[in-house]
């Protein structure tokens, strides 16, 4: 079974096709192969048409560098993770918002607009609201969706949008009141036992593995959920502590309790994918905006005003924003030789060089075989 991590698909070969596939990865027995041999062309036909073997002239790792450049620098599309408010009624322990909560305030606001107005050939707005808990500031992000939607729609663009809750039984029903103002997807907590029941919202399930595990009877099979540590860290809730990570950071029991998931019929979105870039941190058209109206580009740096970007937009050479757009890991050697790139992209910036690694390494064999099953799942 070979698997293509770039268009993300499987494709199985018989004892035939292996032995001639495996025949080429070697110079000395692919140049004394009889390419006009029927098993041969039907297996190097059957290895094309599954994107395993590419064109001689092709190069695989520039098509990727351009693809990648493509996306992260085009002026049609725009990413705004907007902070609507610290507030938050779930008191849980570590909660870095609890003394001095804060709304969305007129100078975020403005950031938000002058973010949006700069851009005049924007085609693509996705906005994500987080918290705290969005809900209890909820007539805020519909006025600012108001605005939105109506300067997208002098623009011929078209706007997307998130929310990150708690997903309490109070919280729903306030962001979901109104069926042509509820957004289009919504990540929530399954801490309150709640359930969104609405099948033509998407819904994104977060938490803990163990508690996803305790409480997938909640869910129905083919439910989107994505693993998070559950614990807030020093200047983010718990909902938003650890969203952004892509390494594996799974024990061998938390393997398994994964692999019962993928069974039930889950969607696990940590599992990798295809990605044109490595973090929002690195998307020069991803920007956080802080109720305060401080701009940052990583989760890590939220909440630390030294850490702001509004003054250097314009700057790309900056320190603090060259470390960003300079990202490339197709020009970086131990990368373009690395079969797991189109997974890791280089690994977690704000961590130490190559830290995410030995994480991509050890746990390549577990993550073949998860994505096999839900490949299974998905097929049959």
């Amino acid at each position: 079974m070979l698997y293509n991590c770039v268009r993300r698909s499987f494709l199985p070969l018989d004892q035939v096709q292996a032995a001639i596939y495996g025949g080429l990865l070697m110079p000395i027995t692919r140049n004394l192969m009889n390419f006009k041999d029927p098993a041969v062309e039907q297996a190097m036909q059957l290895l094309t048409d599954g994107g395993v073997l590419a064109e001689e002239q092709a190069d695989e790792m520039q098509e990727l560098e351009l693809a990648s450049n493509l996306f992260r620098f085009s002026p049609r599309r725009l990413d705004l993770w907007i902070g609507l408010t610290t507030r938050c009624d779930q008191d849980c322990p570590g909660c870095p918002y609890r003394e001095n909560p804060r709304d969305l305030g007129p100078r975020a606001v403005e950031v938000i607009k002058s973010l949006v107005l700069e851009r005049p050939g924007l085609k693509e707005l996705s906005v994500t609201f987080w918290g705290g808990e969005p809900a209890l500031a909820w007539p805020l992000a519909l006025e600012l969706k108001e605005w939105l939607d109506e300067t997208c729609r002098k623009m011929n663009a078209h706007a997307v949008y998130h929310v990150i809750t708690n997903g309490g039984p109070g919280h729903l029903p306030v962001i979901l009141k109104n069926k042509n103002l509820k957004p289009d997807l919504i990540y929530t907590s399954l801490r309150s036992g709640a359930a969104v029941n609405d099948p033509s919202l998407r819904a994104i399930y977060l938490d803990s593995l163990s508690q996803l595990a305790e409480n997938r009877e909640l869910l129905p099979a083919g439910t989107a959920v994505k693993i998070i540590p559950g614990k807030p860290s020093e200047s983010l809730c718990r909902n938003l502590a650890g969203f952004c990570q892509s390494a594996p950071r799974f024990s061998d029991e938390e393997t398994d309790l994964l692999k019962n998931l993928v069974t039930s019929g889950f969607e696990i979105l940590n599992l990798p994918r295809p990605k044109p870039v490595c973090c929002q941190a690195a998307d020069p058209q991803s920007f956080i905006v802080g109720p305060e109206g401080n701009l940052y580009k990583c989760w890590n740096d939220v909440g630390r005003p030294e850490s702001r970007i509004n003054e250097i937009m314009n700057d790309p050479f900056s320190p603090r924003l060259f470390k960003w757009m300079a990202w490339n890991p197709y020009r970086q050697q131990h990368c373009r030789i690395c079969g797991l790139l189109p997974w890791c992209l280089g690994g977690c910036l704000a961590q130490p060089p190559d830290e995410d690694c030995g994480l991509w390494h050890y746990s390549r064999s577990d993550i073949l075989k998860l994505l096999a099953l839900e490949h299974e799942k998905r097929t049959k």
